[in-house]
């Protein structure tokens, strides 16, 4: 298993006191009854017995728990009602099932101007430096409650579709946004934005809404967070037990010459990016220049965080240098992502941050990022993500031989002993 490589900056360390070794989770279920009693009569269903309302409520749970395993998470019921006020990190998050339902129509709403599912009163939380509550509006799943359907259909449907709004919106308070959804480490970017088609590989992750394919059916169905999700989640505070520390811009790489090193911390088995950094800053008008070591088959991810989650934000680019400093591989100004894929010239949503995504790597050597903005004399504060997918090592011509030598004396001792193999 690897290791985390922790690196360590007073610039940017929070107080001791503010690093959870675990993040509680109060689940409020205040007024759920009234809320499903809401969701059932608009879907012309009975209603749901205590029994049924406690085993959809334990779903909930469950579900998240699942969702978010692997990192030092806890849900709980709320004892009472949880407040939706957010804090500097400290205390617990919360998730709100008994507010009444919303009509107002946003990024998360099924359709602009129909009832919302879930909003996140944090917005994006990259980093998880906050705490506050996030919130799913009950009576507004109607739709998942079908008359044909069995009783326990019903019951694991919408216990499916309230969890996973759940989780899309938990996920904003710790750091997510909907474009981390085509985070899939295993697609390269095809063309020179750094884009490429998903294939709809998006739908099945939870911070996809439905600009971007997430339909009433991958709601009902088992979700997972996208790979690129799993990286930031890394770096969020209380997430784990260390987790990785933030690098701040040095202030002095104004030139290729003086391009400050990004240094990569190894992720732990079970992610498809294998080393990641993030580095804190504040763009003040001129270009800035950071370089980055990789190998020959790599694919790495650049994103220019700013617009998303930050108020002194910025309309930013990003471009990738070869190992020349000169020659202009990749770049992209704004994000774009739609059904289809990202960076693919056509938008539903966009942002003026900027992303490249998963772009392939055909040489070993030192590149180079140049973070710049499209509005000349733009000022403001970033965070640049840096995932890298390493290429499979392959063994050197020599151990090859001996590998195959190997393998072929191995095969002629079984065949000699009278042993199968399958």
């Amino acid at each position: 298993m690897r290791q985390l490589i922790i690196l360590f900056s007073g610039f940017l360390l929070l107080p001791l006191s503010s690093l959870h070794a675990q993040i509680n989770v109060q689940a409020e279920f205040q007024f759920f009854q009234d809320r499903l009693d809401e969701a059932t009569t608009a879907a012309g269903v009975a209603a749901f017995s205590v029994a049924e309302t406690d085993q959809i409520k334990a779903n909930i749970l469950n579900r998240l728990d699942t969702a978010f395993s692997g990192f030092d998470i806890n849900f709980n019921e709320a004892a009472g009602i949880v407040a939706v006020t957010s804090a500097v990190r400290a205390g617990d998050e919360g998730l709100r099932f008994s507010l009444t339902s919303s009509t107002v129509s946003g990024p998360d709403s099924p359709i602009p101007g129909l009832p919302l599912l879930g909003t996140s009163a944090q917005g994006i939380d990259f980093l998880n430096r906050n705490t506050g509550a996030s919130d799913v509006f009950t009576a507004n799943f109607s739709s998942l409650l079908d008359v044909g359907d069995a009783r326990a259909d019903q019951i694991a449907e919408i216990s499916a579709g309230l969890s996973s709004t759940a989780a899309h919106e938990l996920g904003h308070g710790l750091g997510l946004q909907h474009r981390d959804s085509f985070g899939i480490a295993s697609l390269q970017a095809t063309n020179s934005q750094g884009g490429y088609q998903s294939a709809l590989g998006q739908r099945v992750h939870y911070l996809a809404n439905t600009f971007t394919g997430r339909t009433e059916e991958f709601r009902e169905s088992a979700s997972t967070f996208s790979d690129l999700s799993k990286v930031k989640l890394q770096f969020a505070q209380g997430l784990t037990a260390n987790p990785i520390a933030v690098t701040p811009e040095s202030g002095n790489q104004m030139t290729i010459a003086d391009a400050q090193p990004i240094g990569l911390s190894a992720l732990s088995t079970g992610l498809e990016y294998d080393q990641t950094a993030v580095v804190e800053g504040t763009f003040a008008g001129l270009a800035e220049y950071f370089s980055i070591d990789l190998q020959a088959g790599d694919t790495v991810l650049l994103e220019l965080l700013s617009e998303a989650h930050l108020t002194n934000s910025f309309d930013s680019v990003l471009r990738l240098f070869d190992t020349d400093g000169s020659t202009l591989l990749f770049e992209n100004d704004n994000v774009q992502f739609n059904i289809d894929g990202v960076n693919l010239g056509s938008t539903i949503e966009d942002t003026t941050d900027s992303l490249l995504w998963n772009l392939p790597i055909t040489q070993s050597g030192r590149y180079f990022i140049e973070l710049d903005s499209a509005v000349a004399g733009d000022q403001g504060d970033y965070h640049l993500l840096v995932a890298v997918n390493q290429a499979a090592a392959v063994p050197e011509p020599g151990g090859m031989l001996v590998l195959i030598a190997a393998s072929t004396a191995l095969a002629i001792r079984r065949r000699r002993a009278g042993k199968q193999t399958c």
